[in-house]
């Protein structure tokens, strides 16, 4: 079987149909490709949308979570029991183009562990927002550090890849489960891993926005969990710079200082976020979120590796973490008789 499709789905009654479809549209050989679609618990007819769907496709299957775990979860359920030589992460809110034969050809042809895709994001209407091409042969094969090196702000996302299975299985970093913001890390462990990835410019991934979902509000959870991800990619950071402490390759270098760079920004985001928040009981549910993951003395200790920036942020968010509840209660205080006065 040349391709697994791995779609995660919670509460996608509205568009796992389109997903289907696009992917059905594009291969007709049933035998070359799988969908496996994992509900996440959804509260909604995304099951039995799904079910219907599979009456007549035997190569559709849906598995259902026993409790929600997020995305992470899913697609890690998914790797496990796929049979195809190449996985594609699709979101159930997403859809893939023809361009996907052409990176499989790819990735083929050119014995491939990654292939980044071409891809464009659209809003709901269908209208395109950005196309996201680079300007690269598909001829040239590069490291997975060459690559992030000269295309840093490619895609940060798993679903702008595709992978063959047993470079997954090598690797073996899965995603991080129970959170959002759950992939940033894997990708980059497995762009770090891989010597042979090549970019398709055949369009094959179409990423819906949807600017009003609950997925871009600002939750003490979903806050928390941005803070997560930039630890996590520091984490990463440190195993990667302990790993090289005596290799002095300017690539592997320039690699490591991104994703610390990356690490900081996302940390001094979500600590910035705090001050956005409604209440100091939301601050609490931040702390209380970070607390459940994380070691926060290992937190503390990540200082002590890193420059004045990041230094910053952590003992704000952190050591400090009182001092920050306090300056926060009195900003949302001010801000509360502003809007009062006005």
């Amino acid at each position: 079987m040349k391709i697994s499709f791995i779609i995660p789905a919670y509460n996608a009654e509205k568009t796992i149909i389109r997903c289907l479809d696009s992917i059905y549209s594009i291969f007709f050989n049933n035998d070359d490709f799988e969908v496996i679609v994992i509900d996440d618990c959804s509260t909604d007819n995304t099951i039995d949308v799904v079910n219907l769907y599979l009456q007549n496709k035997k190569n559709l299957l849906l598995l259902c979570q026993p409790f929600n775990n997020k995305q992470g979860a899913a697609r890690n359920r998914g790797v496990r029991i796929a049979k195809g030589e190449f996985i594609c992460f699709v979101d159930s809110d997403d859809a893939i183009d023809k361009g996907i034969l052409s990176s499989i050809s790819l990735a083929e042809k050119k014995h491939l562990e990654m292939v980044a895709m071409h891809f464009e994001s659209l809003d709901v209407s269908g209208n395109v927002i950005n196309n996201f091409s680079i300007n690269l042969s598909g001829d040239i094969v590069l490291s997975g550090i060459e690559f992030q090196n000269n295309f840093p702000y490619w895609c940060s996302g798993p679903c702008g890849y595709l992978y063959r299975k047993s470079f997954i299985q090598q690797v073996a970093y899965p995603f991080f489960e129970g959170v959002f913001y759950e992939d940033a890390d894997f990708v980059i462990v497995h762009l770090y891993r891989a010597k042979r990835i090549a970019y398709s410019s055949d369009l094959a991934y179409l990423a819906y926005y949807n600017d009003i979902s609950t997925t871009h509000v600002l939750t003490p959870q979903r806050n928390a969990d941005y803070f997560l991800c930039g630890a996590r990619i520091f984490s990463v950071y440190q195993s990667l710079l302990a790993e090289n402490s005596e290799v002095i390759d300017k690539k592997v270098i320039d690699f490591e200082k991104s994703l610390l760079e990356g690490a900081c920004y996302n940390i001094s985001k979500s600590i910035k976020q705090l001050f956005k928040h409604q209440s100091t009981i939301d601050v609490d549910l931040f702390y209380s979120r970070i607390d459940s993951f994380l070691d926060i003395n290992d937190i503390i200790k990540y200082r002590k590796v890193c420059g004045l920036y990041w230094k910053v942020y952590m003992t704000i968010a952190i050591k400090y973490r009182l001092l920050t509840k306090i300056f926060v209660s009195i900003y949302l205080s001010y801000k509360h008789l502003k809007k009062y006065l006005t």
